[in-house]
């Protein structure tokens, strides 16, 4: 007797390539393993978790993400909510830049933004500890920026406790 067990995917996100065209990306549909289980149309909205990319190859049936990518991701999905009130919209990974996790935060639906208006990018290096980076991140926030987080364009947590941050243009 041979059993078959079908164990169905738990859907992590919609992932895009948009190295080629960016007005007709390449998507799909990935697990929380980071595998790519099935071609996607690319989402808007922020009711689902999109990831942007120039380097996956996006075709069916691919790991697309590594585990220790996916995990930090699995991890700052459930973290950073809870540490800065914010929520993760997007995440963008570059080959230009293969130690940098890229993130878009907000604080409700992009449609009907709060405060941060189209969102708050965050720049973290994918080697470092994501729960010591998320502290130094909810302290700029609370003790630097304050308020004035739709003002912030983006901030850069790559150098440990150096943090910098980039104010939008008026």
């Amino acid at each position: 007797t041979i059993t078959i067990a079908f164990i169905p995917r738990t859907f992590f996100g919609v992932i895009c390539n948009d190295a080629l065209s960016s007005d007709n990306p390449s998507c799909g549909y990935i697990d929380e393993t980071g595998f790519l289980y099935e071609s996607a149309p690319w989402a808007s909205g922020s009711l689902i978790m999109k990831i942007r990319t120039d380097f996956s190859d996006v075709k069916a049936g691919v790991t697309v993400i590594d585990q220790a990518t996916i995990r930090q991701m699995i991890f700052l999905n459930k973290e950073v909510p809870r540490m800065t009130g914010l929520r993760i919209s997007a995440y963008e990974l570059k080959s230009h830049a293969p130690d940098e996790l890229r993130f878009t935060a907000t604080d409700g639906f992009e449609d009907h933004p709060k405060i941060i208006g189209d969102g708050l990018r965050v720049i973290m290096k994918k080697s470092g500890d994501p729960s010591v980076t998320l502290r130094v991140l909810a302290t700029v926030l609370t003790e630097e920026i304050k308020a004035r987080q739709k003002e912030v364009d983006y901030i850069d947590l790559r150098f440990g406790n150096k943090v910098f941050y980039k104010l939008k243009q008026r």
